[in-house]
């Protein structure tokens, strides 16, 4: 009987250790093994999942069965098992996904009951709402879209062929097909063709203003910024009294831009001529003043291109021009009866050419003593571009700008001309009532001191040539 019992109960042979997940005895052999494959799909299952890959096992108990030659797809021999891992499988999944939404797709939203299609068109998808609640009105609408989208890829297939470039545009405004490379941006979504286009289209897509909310919103905020401090007699004496009286007559501002023709303008015209400013009729220079302030305006509209044409401005006639040339004669008389400020001030106008606002904005660190013959003067800013220039000194200039200097203390920075104004140094209406008192005790037949200007060019336009003469007068 003891023969017939295992070993294990006999107590003579010793169990053994467990070194290995086969180490044991034979009878125990499909226990472990048990026991070792639920361990196994345990911790198959809390893994992450993940493809195996090409060379990886697809059991724990041995290497995957490789299929024969026939079962291999695909031009590099990938098995049929392996075919949906890798660059193949990505490029199986793609193409059964475009294959996927290239099947026209027409669906309802559960939120408002809406039909919506979808479908791939050239690589890219296509979803669309179209707003109505019948599937049969639906299904009609995403055919004429398909339609639609299928010829703009064959006149855009056809534009490459023509224009002979790889990628086309069509332009936002005359819907032309042209070459991508040069289309022109207006900094928003759309392109265009050309900046022609870019007007066409703004205009088109935006509210046309009347004259008033031109010049309120865009013209007077510009005119403002350029010349309130930079030239601050210009803006006082022509863009803020131009504005002002424009503003004031309502028949012309509550007329949309696009709608002023000449005969409004003249129509303006004779309103400022007849009654002018609360009643007092303004003369020719003060009319011709303002409608030059609305040309402005006009050019910048098309400028800008809230305008496509401006209308024509007609100034009107009777405008008495400062043609004023003075003698030698005069020119004494006149010294010889003003008080000492205007005085110096006329005589360095009728020796430099300088204009009457140039020479008021002179300044010490502008003055230079030892270049030249007597000196230099320069002109930092004017009315113009050509304004910016550098000016020689007469003896008489500088024996006046000396003994100013002189008598300031010889300073190295500020004004020639310090005076009590918002500015800090004269300005035209400074000399207004002394001019009008020394034209009356000289007897000199009256001018403007803007004549000394014209004095100066009379007199060394003899002298020099027509280049040199445009340089001096900036």
């Amino acid at each position: 009987m003891v023969g017939l019992l295992p070993q294990r109960q006999t107590g003579l042979v010793p169990e053994p250790r467990c070194q290995g997940k086969l180490d044991y005895f034979p009878w125990q052999t499909n226990l472990a093994l048990s026991y070792y494959r639920q361990h196994e799909e345990k911790e198959t299952r809390n893994r992450p999942s993940r493809l195996p890959g090409r060379h990886q096992r697809s059991s724990p108990y041995g290497r995957a069965q490789r299929g024969s030659s026939k079962e291999e797809v695909g031009h590099e021999g990938i098995p049929a098992q392996d075919a949906a891992v890798g660059q193949a499988g990505r490029q199986a999944q793609k193409q059964r996904e475009e294959e996927r939404w290239c099947e026209v797709s027409i669906y309802k939203r559960s939120d408002n009951g809406i039909y919506w299609f979808k479908y791939m068109a050239n690589g890219r998808l296509v979803r669309v709402s179209t707003h109505q609640t019948s599937d049969k009105t639906a299904r009609k609408m995403e055919a004429t879209h398909r339609a639609r989208t299928a010829k703009e890829h064959d006149d855009e297939q056809a534009a490459r062929e023509r224009l002979n470039c790889s990628d086309v545009a069509r332009c936002a405004s005359c819907e032309k097909l042209f070459d991508a490379h040069t289309m022109v941006s207006d900094g928003s979504n759309q392109v265009f063709c050309s900046n022609g286009c870019i007007i066409k289209w703004r205009r088109e897509h935006t509210a046309i203003p009347t004259v008033g909310e031109f010049i309120r919103d865009r013209f007077e905020p510009w005119a403002r910024t350029k010349f309130q401090k930079e030239a601050t007699r210009t803006w006082d004496s022509w863009y803020e009294p131009g504005i002002k009286t424009i503003l004031s007559y309502s028949p012309l501002c509550d007329r949309l831009l696009m709608e002023v023709t000449s005969e409004h303008v003249a129509e303006f015209a004779a309103h400022i001529r007849t009654e002018g400013l609360a009643g007092r009729p303004l003369a020719a220079a003060s009319a011709n003043a303002r409608l030059r302030v609305l040309r402005r305006s006009f050019r910048l509209a098309v400028e800008w291109g809230a305008l496509d044409k401006a209308p024509k401005v007609k100034l009107e006639s009777g405008e008495r021009h400062r043609e004023r040339v003075l003698s030698p004669e005069e020119e004494a008389k006149y010294l010889a009866a003003g008080c000492p400020l205007l005085a110096d001030v006329a005589t360095v106008l009728v020796d430099s050419g300088m204009r009457p606002e140039e020479c008021f904005r002179m300044r010490w660190e502008s003055e230079t003593w030892v270049n030249g013959r007597h000196g230099t003067i320069f002109l930092a800013h004017g009315k113009t571009k050509a304004a910016r220039r550098v000016l020689p000194m007469t003896p008489r200039v500088r024996a006046i700008l000396e003994a100013r200097w002189e008598q300031a203390g010889k300073p190295e920075e500020g004004w020639v001309w310090p005076a009590e104004t918002k500015s800090g140094h004269v300005e035209g209406f400074t000399f207004k009532k002394q001019h009008r008192k020394a034209l009356n005790s000289c007897g000199v037949r009256p001018f403007v001191i803007y004549s000394f200007r014209h004095t100066f060019a009379t007199r060394i336009a003899p002298r020099v040539d027509a280049w040199t003469l445009c340089k001096i007068m900036g």
